[in-house]
């Protein structure tokens, strides 16, 4: 009668580790949020940034530069979303642009991003568009915030 038992009460533990398992999916399902459309061109209205170093485009440093000012701010461009995916490019000082590639978090809100020099992450407030970047290139290193506004 034990062993009938067992098999009972292995079946019962079965059908509740499934159940679990497919509340779970579909409720981690349900909290994915739409992220919002940004394809467009957005411009930067705040900006602070750190760096040293040689960057096409800027002067080089060779001690740290602190900055709140515009001018090192790149404005970026959005040519193509799918779902959360998107893809576009940034222009910095240089005039030339630079691929960055990215997605939305689970939220709809949060996003990460990358470009051939660094990485990026941030979200989406309304209008505004948040992101904070760390670059690491093998002379120069910078991490800096800029504020964006959808032209």
């Amino acid at each position: 009668m034990t062993r009938l038992l067992r098999f009972i009460l292995m079946g019962d533990l079965m059908r509740s580790l499934v159940l679990a398992f497919l509340l779970a999916s579909l409720s981690t399902a349900a909290l994915a949020a739409e992220p919002p459309n940004i394809i467009g061109t957005w411009t930067p209205v705040e900006h602070s940034s750190a760096r040293i170093g040689p960057r096409e485009g800027l002067p080089t440093y060779t001690t740290p530069s602190l900055s709140h000012d515009l001018h090192f701010a790149w404005k970026l461009v959005i040519t193509a979303q799918d779902g959360p995916a998107f893809a576009g490019y940034n222009m910095g000082p240089s005039g030339k642009p630079k691929d960055l590639v990215g997605v939305f978090r689970t939220d709809g809100v949060r996003f990460v991003m990358s470009t051939d020099g660094g990485a990026a992450t941030g979200e989406v407030m309304g209008d505004k568009l948040e992101f904070c970047f760390t670059d690491a290139i093998p002379v120069y290193v910078a991490a800096g915030c800029t504020i964006y506004r959808r032209q």
